[in-house]
């Protein structure tokens, strides 16, 4: 896929003013401009650090244990309550899914790859494909279990309600695993429409032993390749809703 140009006004919108009011209109929500009239552009993203983060440091210690023993340690104490939008953006915009590298203006090359998304997250990189042979299915006593816990209406079971979840419940059961799990999945990697959960990790996560040894970084990538694909922020409802986290912390 040829990336579109990276001039200028790929990455600003011009301030206009609204004739009838005399206030100024423009197409981003950004505040800010740069000194010359114009807003640099800003990611629209659906998936939010912010319930992750809440149900992160409301943990209790056996919880935080529990996380150390899954591979996720390096996230306990997560810093991120919002991440940066415009950053994420100018990455996203000049990153070629074909060879998941990103040709920065100033010449360098950053190459996405599972190994740097280790280097930023720590998560685990082990030889477990994520994606199962075989899904659970909705039958199942765990699945079942995992749903009652959430609304009946599909449209509140959010990524904000499942971190409440986490931070009213208590124990270190595998639904907590599951809990832990999802929200990460669906605020640093994928969520559906206004923030609702996507299934992914219920669907193929089996069994508690299996979670340290899961390929959980080339996971995120495969986020970060196929919600790219999708986005296309030339359309009016620009939303992005794959990982951006990744575009912006770092491993210090």
């Amino acid at each position: 896929m040829e990336e579109e140009g990276t001039d200028d006004e790929d990455f600003v919108v011009e301030v206009k003013k609204d004739k009838k009011k005399g206030k100024k209109k423009m197409e981003e929500e950004e505040k800010e401009d740069d000194g010359r009239g114009k807003w640099f552009k800003s990611l629209r993203a659906k998936t939010t650090v912010t319930p992750f983060h809440d149900a992160t440091h409301k943990l209790s210690p056996e919880r935080k244990q529990r996380v150390r023993e899954m591979g996720f340690g390096t996230l306990i104490g997560f810093p991120y309550n919002k991440i940066p939008t415009k950053l994420p953006y100018f990455i996203l915009k000049i990153l070629n899914v074909e060879t998941m590298e990103v040709n920065l203006p100033n010449g360098g090359v950053i190459k996405i790859t599972p190994r740097k998304i280790r280097e930023v997250l720590g998560i685990p990189m082990r030889p477990i494909l994520f994606y199962a042979e075989n899904k659970r299915l909705t039958k199942d006593s765990v699945y079942c279990q995992f749903m009652a816990q959430l609304p009946t209406n599909p449209r509140k079971r959010t990524t904000t309600t499942l971190s409440k979840r986490i931070q009213k419940s208590k124990g270190t059961d595998f639904i907590f695993d599951l809990n832990y799990l999802m929200l990460f999945a669906n605020c640093l990697g994928s969520c559906k429409n206004t923030a609702m959960l996507k299934y992914d990790v219920l669907e193929n996560v089996k069994s508690s032993k299996d979670i340290p040894n899961i390929d959980w970084c080339t996971f995120i990538w495969n986020c970060i390749k196929e919600s790219k694909e999708k986005w296309d922020d030339r359309t009016s409802e620009n939303w992005y809703y794959g990982p951006h986290v990744t575009f912006t912390v770092s491993n210090g």
